[in-house]
């Protein structure tokens, strides 16, 4: 099938199409598929995807024949292809899972196909389903044993692209340096966020937090600025609750990591500081520091030398800071109009209030 005839949505989806593309990804050897039902995937936050699971009948029974499927397609919704043109969040995954994951020691889904329309930079991913799994909820957020197992895989991804130069990799430089558009971007939604988090939530608000978020606005990339000087690594740029999904398999727990939109070459702390900053409950804040030293200490182990626990404990406060201008983002609703905050909006608000107010964030942006 050509780019041009590519499907637009999941319901185009034939069961020749998937037939074909089963058995060029040694899926399946005999079986045809004959049947398909769609169910679509729901989730706390906008994607930047239509995502839908796809449940498969045969004509003959196999073994091993993939019962579901995941399907990615290009979004539908104009607002967010015009941020997809900056950001290329289907360039980047479609990158990912043809040339970083088969280097990258991390669990993550099969693709079974992965395509980019080179005239629209739009990608079509068919990936494996990895159901059952145990999603934990955001909202409840996640243990101090969870988070150590979630903080594993990250460190095997940073370590093992610690350094990296992306301009060394095919096609990758062109799609994480998205450069002053992206920042421009960001600020912009910040700004509307911020005044729309302080009218509209239900949280408590401290000081030191409304000082901070007052200053952040018009100043997100002087704030984030602190971090060009860390280490580079590859991160995934939405490590969070939704797309870290846990398994207990017979050597033991075990986590995937999906939704690989967001990479870019930057510090690894901006992934560190959102999952914790996001992710830990807040009453189990105690476990912040304990958790960023296991970090630390299982990234040395994974062969990164030179990175100082002084280093990343400072490095982590200013990552922060980004974490703290995506956290608003997440707790405002995306549309303009008469949405009522979220059970999620609100966790995710006095996780990162609190946060800004333990941290003392305004003091970066008073020097």
């Amino acid at each position: 099938m050509d780019q041009q005839s590519l499907p637009l949505s999941p319901d185009q989806i034939t069961a020749g199409f998937l037939t074909s593309v089963l058995k060029n990804a040694s899926a399946l050897k005999l079986a045809t598929v004959t049947g398909i039902q769609f169910e679509a995937v729901d989730n706390d936050t906008e994607f930047n995807a239509q995502v839908a699971r796809l449940h498969l009948q045969y004509d003959v029974p196999e073994v091993d024949a993939p019962q579901t499927i995941i399907v990615k397609l290009p979004t539908t919704r104009t607002d967010l292809r015009d941020n997809a043109a900056i950001f290329q969040p289907g360039n980047s995954e479609s990158w990912f899972y043809g040339h970083g994951a088969k280097r990258t020691p991390v669990r993550t889904p099969k693709a079974y196909f992965n395509t980019v329309n080179r005239a629209t930079n739009e990608s079509f991913l068919i990936l494996e389903d990895l159901d059952p799994v145990q999603e934990i909820d955001w909202v409840q957020g996640i243990s101090a044993d969870s988070a150590k197992l979630a903080l594993e895989s990250l460190t095997r991804l940073h370590a093992t692209w610690w350094g990296f130069d992306p301009r060394s990799e095919p096609g990758l430089a062109h799609i994480v340096d998205n450069g002053d558009d992206g920042i421009e971007l960001v600020e912009r939604f910040y700004t509307k966020a911020w005044p729309r988090f302080v009218a509209e939530t239900t949280c408590e608000i401290t000081d030191e937090a409304r000082r901070f978020g007052a200053a952040l606005v018009g100043r997100v990339a002087e704030a984030e600025a602190g971090l060009d000087r860390a280490p580079t690594t590859l991160i995934h740029g939405d490590y969070r609750l939704g797309n870290v999904l846990f398994k207990t398999l017979p050597e033991g727990p075990s986590c995937w990591v999906i939704d690989w939109e967001d990479i870019q070459a930057w510090s690894g702390m901006f992934d560190v500081a959102w999952f914790l900053g996001g992710c830990l409950p807040l009453n189990a804040v105690d476990q912040e520091l304990p958790l960023l030293r296991f970090y630390h200490q299982t990234l040395e182990a994974n062969g990164v030398q030179g990175y100082s626990w002084s280093q990343c404990q400072s490095d982590y406060r200013i990552a922060m800071t980004s974490a703290f201008v995506q956290g608003i983002l997440t707790a405002v609703p995306a549309a303009d109009g008469n949405d009522e905050p979220s059970a999620l909006g609100h966790a995710i608000g006095q996780r990162y209030i609190a946060a800004a107010t333990r941290w003392k964030l305004s003091d970066l942006l008073s020097r």
